[in-house]
């Protein structure tokens, strides 16, 4: 638990007092793991996953859990920052603060020692505490742990490569790998991402830029042929991020799958023909599923099944397990949802009546072949396809492109699009939703009570009020308080506010 030490000595001008927290951690931690049953899923599909919880000496511990996932996309926009939950739990966020300070004291005269290296020993020993058992253990005395370690390292180089170069592509609105190589050679040295792996190969860069009405959108995709300087060998590097460049102060989107390192997708099997009728996705959630209250068995597990929805993304599993004995442990895993051949269409959250934008839709294509893909946008009574309702793209292997479609909207009114796909044996197809406002005053009415049997409330509209543009929600509180927060997580909200 938490054990706080003062010391005090007395002073001319009275009492000096300085005291410090130290966490001392008993080893009794839980051990969480989770397992999907599969490594990868299609949209739409069901996820099973199995909870295991051991103590330390790996015996099963009967342990309530509850956990949640959501879109990894949504989580790296703000990483949230934790402690290992033992010491959230026992220690807080104040356990390494110091209460105050002693002038003219330094470590050593605290200690008495004034040797380095004895000191040295004398620190570690004060906080053994704090490190793990195996700090200084050798654990790497076998080729294959070493070849391990030697992956992670060059992941970890590559990934801090890519970090950079997509915030410089980002920073200047970067639309193809041939300007990122001119702005790149007349930027300053302190503000050049490298260009080349550290291990002399050229980092291969593909971007896909597409212009919008609202924003543009861009993908890139940084390979590296990693330390063997070899192609399509073990440790092959990819990292793939969109990004967006706004126009007239346009609140930009939440990008999803990215930004990170994207694994070699499996090969899959073969999708529709040409004509065959392909499964729409059309539920986009940020959050997939939550559960507070999963309890094990007398053997530690327990498992869960997760309907998932039509992202293709990696949803990220957190959950916290507690025991009888007041032992707790957190777990983190991960669910990637994936097809090879899939689209993206980006339609802005809010429209206006008579509002003419460019609905752009990105085609990426992780086949082995390049394929040549039909695009169709489905016709919907309120907005009109200024041009071709049909387009084609060719999309080679690997790689993304894209397309657009002028649209102008004729109605209000909560709407969606949907727009489909369809290459050589491969299909796709999403559907979006918008909200289109009324070109015109918005005039809210808003009325407030208690109900306590059936009640009624008499709305009157304006003899002017536009087709289309009527809406009415209601919502029902079960305390007076849960209104007040209901409007404190509403000031907050982006990008709206």
């Amino acid at each position: 638990g938490l054990v706080r030490i003062v010391a005090s000595c007395e002073a001319g001008s009275g009492l000096i007092s300085a005291g410090r927290a130290v966490f001392i951690r008993k080893e009794t931690d839980l051990r969480v793991s989770v397992v999907p049953d599969r490594e990868e899923y299609a949209p739409g599909g069901v996820a099973r996953l199995k909870f295991s919880v051991t103590d330390e000496a790996g015996a099963p511990v009967v342990s309530s859990i509850g956990f949640s996932a959501v879109d990894e996309s949504v989580l790296r926009l703000a990483e949230p920052a934790r402690n290992p939950i033992s010491e959230f739990f026992c220690a807080g966020s104040g356990k390494a603060d110091p209460a105050s300070s002693l002038p003219g004291f330094s470590v050593a005269d605290a200690i008495g020692i004034a040797d380095g290296v004895l000191m040295q020993r004398a620190a570690e020993a004060a906080l053994a505490a704090f490190k793990s058992r195996d700090a200084w253990s050798l654990e790497y005395d076998s080729i294959e742990a070493g070849a391990r370690k030697a992956l992670e390292t060059n992941n970890a180089f590559f990934t801090r490569d890519a970090g950079s170069m997509q915030r410089f592509i980002e920073l200047h609105s970067i639309k193809s790998a041939a300007e990122f190589d001119a702005v790149l050679a007349s930027s300053p040295s302190a503000d050049k991402p490298p260009r080349c792996d550290p291990w002399g190969q050229a980092y291969g860069i593909a971007i896909g830029y597409y212009p919008g009405y609202y924003y543009d959108f861009g993908d890139c995709i940084i390979k590296s042929p990693g330390m063997d300087e070899l192609v399509a060998t073990a440790d092959d590097c990819s990292y793939y991020f969109t990004y967006f460049v706004s126009k007239n102060g346009w609140p930009i989107p939440v990008p999803p799958p990215g930004p990170g390192p994207m694994p070699v997708p499996s090969p899959s099997a073969p999708g529709p023909d040409g004509g065959a009728e392909v499964r729409v996705r059309e539920h986009f959630p940020e959050t997939l599923y939550f559960e507070p209250f999963l309890v094990t068995g007398p053997d530690g597990t327990a498992e869960a099944e997760i309907p998932l929805a039509d992202s293709i993304t990696t949803w990220r599993i957190e959950g916290l397990a507690s025991s009888m004995g007041g032992c707790a442990g957190a777990v983190r895993g991960g669910i990637r949802v994936f097809q090879p051949f899939f689209i993206r269409v980006d339609l802005p959250p809010v429209l206006t009546q008579g509002d003419r934008f460019t609905l752009p839709v990105a085609v990426f294509n992780y086949l082995s072949e390049t394929q040549e893909v039909a695009i169709e946008i489905e016709r919907g009574d309120w907005f009109e396809v200024l041009g071709e309702s049909s387009k084609r793209v060719q999309v080679p292997a690997q790689t993304s492109a894209g397309s657009g479609f002028d649209i102008r909207v004729l109605s209000a009114g909560p709407r969606s699009i949907r727009v489909d796909a369809r290459g050589s044996g491969v299909a796709d197809a999403v559907r979006v939703s918008t909200r289109a406002r009324p070109n015109g005053l918005c005039v809210p009415f808003t009325a407030s009570g208690v109900i306590e049997g059936p009640s009624s409330c008499e709305v009157r509209l304006p003899d002017l009020a536009m087709p289309g543009g009527t809406d009415a929600q209601v919502r029902i509180c079960a305390h007076p308080a849960a209104q007040a927060i209901e409007g404190l997580d509403s000031l907050i909200r982006l990008p709206y506010g």
